[in-house]
This record gives structure tokens, C-alpha cells and sequence, in this order.
């Protein structure tokens, strides 16, 4: 099982819908074995908030069953540099080695309606029309998003943290 201090960061474009939903499967605060509603989604602290200012910024969601801390963080299409400057302060200012942190990135998944409507609720302000879009597409990739944290679930009890 892996020690504490380690990290499990979900990424995705604005960090406002995707990751924040795999983030809620991974600590139990979505359900699983069904894609959730809106409400239960609006529950989530950065579901839907962040600006385009908020990129970069590492949200910490709390800790999982293996001890590890759970973050979500927007990359805006910068992935690279992104993630190297956050796990660079990670293990230089915040003393957690590189492979104890498991960053997962969800912009692969990505539909033609989750783009939609994150452009339209974050970036025009319609949040109504855009939230609608955006959690079809939250539907759409419901399964593939929780078998991907399964996945890292099954890894973090089986001891590979990184």
C-alpha cells in the first residue's frame, strides 16, 4: 500500500469539469455505476467556478484511503509545462519525491459537448445552455472517467503510487 504525502492530481483543459469529477469518484463524493446529476456535480467546490485564471492553480479535494493527497488542477492545453512546474514545487518546496506523484490527465476524453458547453459556461458566461452540454458529455464519458480511477485506485492498493 503506499505511504502518505504522496498525491494523486487529476488534470483536464480548465480543471472545472472533468478532473473535479474524477476527483469526486476517487474520494467518494460522486456515485458509482451511474453518471451524476447536476446537482450532485454542483456539489463539488470548482464544478463549473473557475476562470481562466484558476490555470495552473492545484486544488487540494483532501485525503484518499491510502493517505495520499487528491488535487485537480486546469492545464489550459499546456500540459507539459503545467505539470512540470507543479510537480517541480511538489517535490522541491513540498519534499514529495516525483514518483509519489500520480498525475492523471483527462483531456483525452474530452467530447464535442463537454467542449461546447465548458465554452459557453466559462468562457461567454451562458451558464445554463453551457451546463446542460457539459453534463451530456459527463454522461457520455461517465464509464470511460470511472475506469479510469478505478484504475488508479487498484494501483494505489496494489503499491504503485507513481
Amino acid at each position: 500500500m503506499c505511504a502518505t504525502d504522496g498525491w494523486v492530481i487529476y488534470s483536464c483543459f480548465g480543471g472545472t469539469h472533468t478532473s473535479p469529477m474524477a476527483a469526486g469518484i476517487h474520494l467518494g463524493l460522486l456515485p458509482r455505476g451511474r453518471p451524476p446529476t447536476l446537482e450532485e456535480l454542483d456539489a463539488l467546490p470548482p464544478f463549473d467556478r473557475l476562470s481562466l485564471q484558476d490555470l495552473g492553480r492545484l486544488h487540494l479535494w483532501g485525503h484518499d484511503r491510502h493517505g495520499n493527497r487528491v488535487a485537480t488542477v486546469g492545464h489550459g492545453g499546456r500540459l507539459e509545462p503545467i505539470r512540470t512546474a507543479v510537480v517541480s514545487a511538489l517535490s522541491t518546496g513540498g519534499g514529495t519525491p516525483p514518483e509519489r506523484i500520480r498525475w492523471v490527465d483527462t483531456h483525452d476524453l474530452l467530447t464535442p459537448a463537454l467542449r461546447a458547453g465548458g465554452f459557453l459556461s466559462r468562457r461567454l458566461g451562458l451558464a445554463g445552455p453551457g451546463r446542460l452540454l457539459v453534463l451530456r458529455g459527463l454522461t457520455q464519458i461517465h464509464a470511460a472517467l470511472e475506469q479510469r480511477v478505478q484504475q488508479v485506485l487498484d494501483d494505489l492498493a496494489a503499491g504503485r503510487c507513481g
